[in-house]
């Protein structure tokens, strides 16, 4: 599953996990990502990893917007529920 996101300046992701493996590709901004204890600030062109059950959260820490793409495997049917009302039958 893919999607594309934009985080607002200073807007963050609380720390949560789930069970899909996660990879993201930023096309504009800067955030700091934590993952599993670990910091990491992801700029442009940069890509970042998000292992499955993984406790993590990001804040957007540039001057601007948080700009995305990402890849879920499997299929978050959560996501497509919460953000598009699609339950896959």
């Amino acid at each position: 599953m893919m999607l594309y996101g934009v985080l607002e300046r200073g807007a963050s992701f609380p720390e949560h996990s789930h069970p899909h493996e996660q990879i993201g590709f930023c096309l504009k901004g800067r955030a700091e990502f934590e993952i599993g204890g670990r910091v990491e600030l992801v700029g442009e062109r940069c890509a970042y990893y998000i292992p499955p059950n993984s406790p993590h959260r990001i804040k957007n820490v540039g001057e601007g917007e948080f700009v995305f793409v990402e890849v879920f495997s499997p299929l978050r049917e959560d996501l497509l529920e919460r953000r598009f009302g699609y339950l896959k039958r």
